[in-house]
């Protein structure tokens, strides 16, 4: 009888549990502007990688990779390359003036009129996402890291995703606390990931990236 009642009580608290998970993966937890403007950084992401491959020098990618997702200094990487540092500044100037020259009409197309400011921004964010695929993932809290800014989501709009506070957020991040359960089953919906993958690593998005924001896309 008492086994009975457990594996009833069990049942109950499964069905509740899936009910809760439907519930809140239905939810939108970022405004449709906070949405437009995420997946407009992630178009404009895509657009500069395809800039950078193909609109670039040899000499200007590596200069400006190194610089811009390697955070290396001029100094290094003009010691590194055997190159004075008035050159190596030379060609990054020159790499940036043909990225910013050809992002100008996706920014223009994709965010409206902009102000020199608001376009370096867009530009700036959109280079932090495609960073993002470099960034080590050996632990989980690198995963996590990667995975959030991958899909140009702050801090907090992931806390409020998952409906806890920034700085737990932090502490995965700095492997300092791990996730727990269900923290863990939100993250890989939220991410389109396995949980395993966030976990161990080793595997790529498994499905499209889901509840990222409004359903009332514009």
């Amino acid at each position: 009888m008492n086994k009975k009642s457990g594996e009833t009580a069990s049942l109950s608290q499964e069905i509740c549990d899936r009910s809760a998970f439907r519930s809140w993966s239905e939810q939108a937890f970022l405004s449709p502007e906070e949405e437009r403007g995420r997946q407009t950084t992630c178009r404009l992401a895509q657009a500069l990688d395809v800039i950078i491959q193909e609109e670039l020098t040899p000499p200007q990618r590596q200069v400006l990779e190194r610089y811009w997702f390697e955070g290396e200094k001029l100094a290094q990487i003009a010691r590194e390359l055997g190159q004075n540092r008035s050159s190596v500044s030379r060609t990054l100037r020159r790499a940036q003036k043909n990225i910013y020259g050809s992002l100008k009409y996706a920014v223009l197309a994709l965010r409206g009129e902009a102000q020199e400011q608001e376009f370096s921004l867009a530009v700036s964010q959109a280079a932090k996402v495609l960073a993002a695929r470099g960034q080590p993932a050996d632990t989980m809290g690198e995963r996590i890291r990667k995975l959030r800014a991958q899909r140009a989501l702050t801090k907090k709009q992931l806390a409020a995703a998952l409906c806890v506070d920034e700085a737990a957020v932090s502490r995965w991040e700095r492997d300092v606390e791990l996730p727990d359960t269900s923290a863990l089953m939100h993250l890989a919906q939220l991410f389109g990931v396995r949980a395993d993958d966030i976990l161990f690593g080793a595997g790529e998005p498994v499905r499209p990236p889901t509840r990222h924001g409004s359903r009332a896309q514009a």
